[in-house]
């Protein structure tokens, strides 16, 4: 199914003063090809995708079999989890740059139903805000990516939709991915398993980075609410009734941007996160890469996004996607998110469990170019970056057990 424009200039979203132009060119670009169907399958995600929203809209209740239709308003509206207010451990000295934050449910309860503070089944690790998505409406909700883990991998990744309209009083709920699929005769879906360390809202996309692969698309106007009755290893149909590992709301796979490499050295090109830059005109789409040690470089690549629709503008041979401009980071390692805001990119790294991860922060120079420079500490285990070019923050989110935040940072 095709996205929904993003109407109005440069994608729609409200561009600070001074937005620079998008690079028009990559002297070593990398590619992107468009891909809409699992490896070895005939029938499409966005056939299935139809499918599956033709029985939810049926009148009549056996021929939905447990399926309804779920924007993003009634997710928002059927909230089932609470955040707390509370402040993360950190350095004294940047504490100045912390503007708000929370820590997920579950802290300080013994025996929490719903622990998402200390699981060690779940991690967060990517995070988009509305701004980025919609451009000055509403900007109080988030979403943060999660992967399974400790050996519920088989579960794949889900993503929270978080509330912040009340910040004393924060509110979300989870909502699995899945990946449509053909079984036998029956459209259905499975889990969608990837690592999600990465995120990007924009218009009715949600881009998440797929390490080696590339990225994957969500279109969050086709989430779909299922049966919660049945056993907590079931997702797709079964017994009469769509489930999905009793969670109550599900976001199909749309479509996939595979990477393809021209060359053989730009073959280790890592997806680890995605974000969406709202300083150039168009919009353009940034993705970062995770590599150790601190001291290594890393590569930051940058695809243009089409202002119509929200995709990434095809600019290669064959409807590829061409990449417009690919950097590299000097003291670029472990770099679990980056942004770029007016030129300047902001690199969230971590450095283990139990010691202060730090903003570093780079920008490109004519003649020369620099090491990132540390500009302040933040949190234990920080993970990926979000730009909210209204409130003028960056957010974050950290992933370890018992130490799970959501915090923003004033630029």
């Amino acid at each position: 199914m095709a996205a929904a424009p993003v109407a109005a200039t440069a994608g729609g979203l409200l561009l600070p003063h001074g937005a620079q132009a998008a690079e028009a060119a990559d002297p070593m670009p990398l590619d992107l090809r468009m891909r809409t169907r699992a490896n070895g399958s005939g029938t499409s995600y966005p056939d299935v995708i139809k499918r599956l929203l033709l029985m939810a809209d049926s009148a009549r209740p056996e021929e939905r079999h447990g399926l309804g239709r779920a924007s993003l308003d009634d997710i928002l509206a059927d909230t089932d989890r609470k955040g707390r207010p509370a402040r993360p451990d950190w350095p004294g000295a940047s504490l100045p740059r912390l503007r708000t934050s929370f820590q997920w449910q579950g802290a300080g309860e013994r025996n929490s139903i719903a622990n998402d503070f200390k699981t060690r089944y779940w991690r967060p690790q990517g995070i988009s805000n509305r701004y980025t998505a919609a451009g000055g409406t509403d900007p109080n909700v988030l979403m943060v990516s999660w992967y399974a883990r400790a050996g519920q991998e088989d579960q794949g990744a889900r993503i929270s939709i978080v509330d912040l309209s009340d910040p004393a009083a924060p509110k979300y709920r989870h909502v699995l991915l899945v990946e449509p699929r053909v079984q036998g005769s029956r459209f259905t879906f499975r889990p969608a398993t990837l690592h999600a360390g990465g995120i990007a809202w924009y218009g009715n996309r949600l881009y998440i980075a797929d390490t080696i692969k590339g990225l994957r698309v969500f279109n969050t106007d086709e989430m779909l609410e299922v049966a919660t009755n049945g056993p907590a290893d079931k997702c797709g149909y079964w017994k009469g009734k769509y489930h999905a590992l009793r969670y109550k709301y599900v976001l199909p796979q749309s479509r996939a941007y595979d990477h393809v490499a021209p060359n053989l050295v730009e073959a280790q090109q890592r997806y680890s996160q995605v974000a969406v830059d709202v300083t150039t005109a168009p919009h353009s789409l940034v993705v970062s890469e995770f590599r150790r040690p601190l001291e290594t470089s890393s590569r930051v690549v940058r695809w243009n996004l089409d202002p119509a629709t929200g995709a990434p503008a095809p600019a290669g041979p064959g409807g590829r996607i061409r990449s417009v401009a690919r950097e590299r980071i000097r003291h670029g390692g472990q770099v679990q998110g980056a942004v770029s805001v007016s030129g300047t990119y902001y690199l969230s790294a971590s450095d283990g469990p139990y010691r202060y991860g730090t903003i570093r922060t780079w920008r490109k120079r004519a003649v020369g170019d620099p090491p990132a420079a540390f500009a302040w500490h933040q949190a234990e285990g920080p993970e990926d970056l979000s730009h909210d070019a209204r409130a003028g923050v960056l957010w974050s989110v950290n992933e370890y057990e018992s130490n799970r935040y959501v915090y923003s940072m004033t630029l």
